[in-house]
């Protein structure tokens, strides 16, 4: 069989921001190769634990990234590029399966930062996201809400990372995203 060999994209170096930078600045296709390489499994596997069936998997995973790049010019430098990848996942899960009419997960330990994080694609002046909630966390609490909610780490996983027990890693997050909510609202009745 002679098959065509794949030509890989140059892979281009530095933090997903500087990548994001780039790609969002000079159209940098090395950039987004290399984002895409570094978080497409962490996406799918996301994916994976939300939707029913392989077709739908695959469906929503090229629609994710193909969110990503038609609203790479919306991104916001000072937001980590992994947390905003995860917006556009569970926008587009969501989208997805009230689309096929299905009931959409609650899933309890996002719901505060739901409010937080407007879609990419649907960003307005009016529905800008407000993370600034989150810079009033310490970096253990930071830490391990982000393993909690965007890498979906069991409390164990977080705990065995953090040196903690189990239920100090639930307090840790609990309380975490109790100032979050909080944030928002003193936020929300300051505007």
């Amino acid at each position: 069989m002679n098959e065509k060999p794949r030509r890989e994209a140059p892979v281009a170096g530095g933090t997903d921001e500087e990548l994001m930078e780039r790609y969002r600045t000079e159209g940098d296709e090395a950039a987004f190769a290399t984002l895409y390489q570094r978080h497409a499994g962490r996406v799918y596997g996301y994916l994976s634990s939300r939707l029913p069936s392989r077709q739908d998997l695959d469906e929503v995973h090229q629609a994710v990234f193909m969110k990503f790049h038609q609203s790479r010019s919306l991104y916001d430098p000072k937001y980590p590029v992994l947390q905003w990848i995860y917006v556009i996942a569970r926008t587009s899960v969501t989208d997805h399966l009230r689309r096929a009419g299905r009931s959409v997960p609650v899933i309890d330990d996002t719901t505060a930062l739901d409010h937080a994080e407007a879609p990419p694609a649907e960003r307005t002046p009016e529905n800008e996201p407000d993370l600034d909630a989150l810079e009033n966390l310490s970096e253990r609490e930071r830490k391990a809400v982000e393993w909690r909610v965007l890498d979906e780490l069991s409390y164990a996983e977080i705990a065995a990372r953090l040196d903690q027990t189990e239920t100090s890693v639930r307090q840790i997050v609990s309380r975490a995203l109790k100032k979050v909510r909080l944030s928002l609202a003193a936020k929300g009745t300051a505007r």
